[in-house]
């Protein structure tokens, strides 16, 4: 029996599931994909990484007002989403071992709430005196006619790969 049981690895969650865990608590955090939630994985970070790239492509023009002429400028999509996802799994890696070196047990997989405190994950039933829901959020897809066309991104399917240009 854990004394905390957190559903949701985002910062809501993980900062929980630490906090608990330093003031003496036996914490669980149950996550379905990545520790770090869509801010980490999905959106907030990914788009810095990317804006960063853009950002050094603005001071490159600026560049030929200073007389700093470059002959040719590509982008290579790939290796920018390549670095990308470097940098996210760094700082996932980072999130999974402060849960680890504060005692939080990481499950994987989807919780289901089973009983006042009781969750599932898979086969597997947990129980805890306390239950935190720290489950985050998703883009919303609206009712428009065409939202289901290949062209058509949330910002999920946006950042999860380098766009295809050539189509």
């Amino acid at each position: 029996m854990y004394d905390l049981i957190v559903i949701g690895a985002g910062p809501g969650g993980y900062v929980a599931a630490i906090k608990a865990a330093q003031l003496g608590m036996t914490v669980a955090i149950i996550e379905k994909e990545n520790v770090g939630g869509t801010c980490l994985n999905r959106g907030c970070i990914p788009t810095k990484t990317l804006l960063h790239a853009a950002e050094i492509i603005e001071e490159t023009k600026i560049g030929k007002g200073s007389g700093i002429h470059f002959e040719e400028m590509r982008i290579d999509f790939q290796q920018l989403y390549q670095r990308k996802n470097e940098v996210v799994s760094k700082l996932v890696d980072g999130i999974e071992n402060l849960l680890k070196s504060n005692g939080v047990v990481t499950i994987f997989g989807t919780a289901e709430i089973i009983g006042e405190h009781e969750v599932r994950v898979g086969e597997e039933k947990l129980s805890a005196k306390n239950i935190l829901i720290a489950t985050g959020g998703k883009p919303i897809v609206p009712p428009i006619k065409g939202i289901n066309l290949p062209q058509v991104l949330t910002s999920d399917g946006l950042l999860a790969e380098a766009p295809n240009l050539n189509n």
